[in-house]
């Protein structure tokens, strides 16, 4: 019956946004898009936080995947739905994700821009998580503008929030983005001590899309430092991972490292 039809509808629902997370989490793009297509199918026209947080992971997803005009849309259309119906939360993540899409279409200016906004809507709706996530984000856009001392203020600053907030994964992806502006900068060997810690967090959490970047920039590290052998081989095992979680940035990365 339709009560019965509802109640199945729910619990499905409840177990898809259970999978997205767990493989938004683990960095399996193809498994989040798969999920969210499924979830988005069972909502429908559904106007609902919900619906807005699968729509804002798909689009997060489809940005990993390089598919950026869809994703781009799709943000779009739910920061207008959340700004009609003042939803803060959701305001503020679809302005968290643009920023993110813009740095993959390398409008490094305008993803700063979008990323400083969005710290300051996730201040206002008191999301620190939120805060020392859109920091990250923002110090890397900032890096790739020019602006590296704005980016090791950003990173500090956020790296600060994750550990007040216990958050080691958070802290993790902090510790490499410092070391790819360490890398950037020149500085390859302080690059590699910073990301070896970052490993070290990721390997303790079991965290595989995390440790898959950070060996993935450990591989160029080598790299440049003349340790060929070992960083073909750290790049052949990234490739593969990449190729299976549908990164295909990380796929390029390795690729050009062969």
């Amino acid at each position: 019956d339709g009560w019965r039809a509802s109640e199945l509808r729910q619990r499905a629902l409840v177990w898809i946004d259970e999978a997205v997370t767990r493989s938004e989490r683990r960095g399996i793009h193809v498994l989040t898009e798969r999920h969210t297509d499924r979830a988005l199918e069972l909502l429908g026209d559904e106007l609902s936080p919900l619906a807005w947080r699968l729509k804002l992971a798909r689009a997060s997803a489809l940005g990993h995947l390089r598919r950026l005009d869809a994703a781009q849309s799709l943000v779009a259309a739910v920061a207008a739905e959340a700004s009609e119906h003042a939803h803060g939360p959701s305001q503020a993540r679809a302005v968290l994700v643009e920023g993110d899409l813009a740095a993959k279409a390398g409008q490094h200016e305008e993803a700063a821009r979008l990323l400083d906004e969005a710290v300051r809507l996730h201040h206002q709706i008191g999301d620190p998580a939120g805060v020392a996530n859109a920091r990250r984000l923002r110090a890397l856009a900032e890096l790739q503008s020019g602006r590296p001392d704005d980016a090791v203020v950003s990173l500090a600053e956020s790296r600060a929030e994750f550990i007040e907030l216990g958050d080691r994964r958070g802290e993790a992806w902090v510790l490499q983005g410092l070391a790819w502006l360490e890398y950037s900068e020149g500085q390859a060997l302080i690059a590699e001590e910073t990301l070896n810690e970052s490993v070290t967090l990721f390997e303790e959490l079991g965290d595989n899309g995390g440790l898959t970047w950070a060996r993935g920039l450990l591989a160029w590290i080598k790299f440049h430092l003349g340790e060929r052998d070992e960083a073909a081989e750290l790049g052949s095992v990234v490739l593969a991972d990449a190729a299976d979680r549908g990164d295909r940035w990380g796929e390029g990365m390795m690729l050009a490292l062969q």
